[in-house]
């Protein structure tokens, strides 16, 4: 394969890039400086996983219902305080484990339903 064809293939591939990121995400269409009408694949954004997100604070919620119930309201008291009490990352575990209204509903309903 010569170097023309090589610079062809290269040019080749862009176009097929450019064009299935078109086909995906949309096209915008500009007018360039001599009036030749230009489409131009649509610019993405990063996409923030959400359900992601949700399932995560979820899971932590069940989590801590899960503790609660287990060990009881006093020794999960008592170890959120021995967590509270500690270093700056024993510190913010113990914030994040905090009872709130959140977690002793999740605690009622399991308690609630439990077979």
């Amino acid at each position: 394969m010569t170097a023309s064809h090589a610079v062809f293939d290269k040019r080749v591939k862009r176009i097929q890039r450019q064009h299935l990121k078109m086909k995906k995400g949309g096209v915008v269409h500009s007018v360039s400086h001599d009036g030749l009408i230009m489409a131009r694949p649509r610019r993405q954004l990063p996409r923030f996983p959400i359900k992601a997100l949700v399932f995560l604070v979820a899971a932590v919620f069940l989590f801590k219902a899960f503790l609660f119930i287990s060990l009881g309201p006093t020794e999960y008291q008592s170890r959120v305080e021995t967590l509270a009490a500690g270093t700056s990352v024993e510190q913010a575990g113990g914030m994040l484990m905090q009872t709130e209204p959140v977690t002793l509903w999740i605690v009622e309903m399991m308690q609630r339903y439990a077979l």
